[in-house]
């Protein structure tokens, strides 16, 4: 196989370049959009616990539109309660504007009814096939793996290179 200056190449450092650049621009497209959503109104949740099995899991990422603070009943809602963001359905709404929450796995309400104020948006959908790479996107050690995959996409360049200057022919 020939590039367009009539040098030859392995077809295996191609190939590798190839799936480098592919995964390099991938992950580029993902955290550019992800941020992007989290511009216009919309944030990431991590699901630490089973309390709202078996429609969400622990384990999985919800995004939360925090424009929409204005829940009713059966809305999955996130809300503060102290310092930790939880993630339940709104079961009854109280005449003094309060609401009271339930993981649809618990047997019983929460036991504190919720401020409006504690109401942080509700539930827009559910990541859970993109949830690893959500993960890895949000992780403190994302600018790691921007740097780790722009320097492999140059090594990759440069064994490319290299193998097409030694498999060159002189013409």
């Amino acid at each position: 196989m020939e590039d367009r200056r009539g040098q030859k190449f392995c077809g295996k450092s191609q190939a590798w370049k190839t799936t480098v650049n592919i995964i390099t621009a991938v992950f580029i497209v993902l955290f550019f959009g992800i941020w992007m959503i989290t511009r216009i109104g919309y944030e990431p949740y991590h699901i630490l616990t089973g309390s709202m099995e078996p429609t969400l899991s622990a384990g999985e990422i919800v995004l939360v539109d925090t424009n929409d603070k204005n829940v009713e009943v059966g809305d999955v809602a996130a809300f503060w309660i102290g310092e930790n963001v939880v993630i339940h359905r709104i079961q009854k709404i109280l005449p003094d504007g309060t609401y009271i929450t339930k993981g649809d796995a618990n047997i019983t309400d929460d036991f504190n009814p919720v401020k409006e104020k504690e109401i942080i948006g509700t539930m827009v959908i559910n990541l859970n096939a993109a949830s690893w790479c959500w993960e890895l996107l949000v992780s403190k050690n994302k600018y790691f793996m921007i740097v780790c995959l722009m320097g492999l996409n140059v090594v990759t360049e440069l064994y490319a290179t290299k193998n097409g200057e030694m498999e060159s022919e002189d013409t």
